[in-house]
């Protein structure tokens, strides 16, 4: 067993390299498929304004909670889960890989969207997500995939220690709109079931994306952290200009000369 290091630490901060990282959201981690970059550093603890469109789950999740009534076992589930809730999120401790004994960070998550639960224990992740427009790109789909299979990843053991399993997940799309009233209101686009859940695939993504993440804190200049960052299209540097200029301002590839990705 090798001694214990670095207890209740991630990675290093994109900020201050002289700070360590102890949590993450798991749709700040997923969003890594969107733009490694804007992900390493809202991880980092950058702030960017909140919109609209961000309380959109909560909003989204009080309405199924109203349109349908809970099944004795989906309630039961549901109240198991809620009770490993602190200060409203639930989270699974991270380990080095080194040691079994302690954990180098959490990763959490304020729940999902909605479940469904079988008579044989078995668990159904549902988890809805909005667009502007009907269509569904790979880039849409890519982070909510990851996004998922971490939620279904920081549950687990809960699940395991009370004779539950997953039998897949859903993701659901909707597209926004507004009715005559001016009121906002989603019409269904389509669903995707995730089907490859792998805990062990999970963790290995987690620990490339970390290290990734640590070694650019670590880079003295901008041009060794372009040769560790995974380059964002150019195309969405536009969108991240736009909506997160906080973001756009400390991005290494808009310091100097950005080549064409």
């Amino acid at each position: 067993m090798k001694k214990i290091k670095n207890n209740m630490n991630l990675f290093h901060s994109a900020l201050d390299n002289k700070k360590i990282v102890k949590k993450v959201r798991a749709s700040t981690l997923a969003s890594y498929r969107w733009c490694s970059i804007k992900a390493w550093l809202q991880a980092s603890g950058l702030e960017i304004p909140r919109n609209d469109n961000l309380s959109e789950g909560s909003i989204i999740h009080n309405n199924i909670a109203k349109a349908r009534m809970m099944s004795p076992q989906e309630k039961k589930f549901n109240d198991i889960i809620k009770s490993y809730k602190a200060e409203g999120v639930i989270s699974r401790p991270w380990l080095d890989g080194e040691t079994s004994i302690v954990a180098d960070g959490e990763i959490t998550t304020h729940g999902y969207d909605d479940i469904k639960v079988d008579n044989k224990n078995r668990v159904t992740l549902i988890e809805y997500k909005t667009k502007a427009g009907w269509g569904i790109q790979a880039t849409d789909f890519m982070p909510a995939q990851f996004q998922t299979q971490l939620y279904c990843w920081i549950m687990e053991p809960f699940l395991l220690m009370h004779g539950y399993r997953w039998k897949g997940a859903w993701l659901v799309y909707l597209k926004r709109g507004k009715d005559a009233d001016g009121n906002v209101i989603y019409h269904p686009i389509g669903e995707s079931a995730i089907t490859d859940y792998n805990a062990l695939k999970v963790e290995a993504d987690i620990r490339k994306i970390f290290k990734e993440w640590d070694d650019a804190s670590r880079a003295k200049t901008d041009e060794e952290r372009r040769r560790i960052l995974v380059p964002p299209r150019r195309w969405k540097c536009g969108i991240c200009l736009r909506y997160s200029p906080e973001i756009y301002a400390k991005c290494p590839y808009q310091q100097g000369v950005r080549e064409s990705v």
